[in-house]
């Protein structure tokens, strides 16, 4: 699964983009990336998240292992407020 990210600070404009890495730990797997926020303030994020074909992993069609179709790509946002850290 490839998952890239866009980070909007909605008061100025600002965005950053990128895409998460996926990684292991003692925990199981997940994706993640050290982003540095543009100050305080309200902040909108998208994430586009394309099927695992993206990054190359194929499936099995077989009628013994095979596995149905992979989803289309599609993207979810959230608004937030961002207050800095003390």
């Amino acid at each position: 699964m490839t998952i890239a990210y866009t980070l909007v600070n909605s008061d100025t404009g600002e965005k950053q983009e990128g895409t998460f890495m996926p990684m292991v730990a003692s925990d199981g797997p997940h994706y993640g990336a050290n982003i540095k926020m543009m100050g305080v303030g309200n902040y909108k994020v998208t994430y586009h998240i394309e099927p695992p074909s993206k990054a190359g992993m194929h499936r099995h069609t077989d009628s013994e292992t095979g596995v149905g179709r992979w989803w289309k790509p599609f993207d979810v946002s959230y608004e937030f407020k961002y207050v800095g850290l003390n």
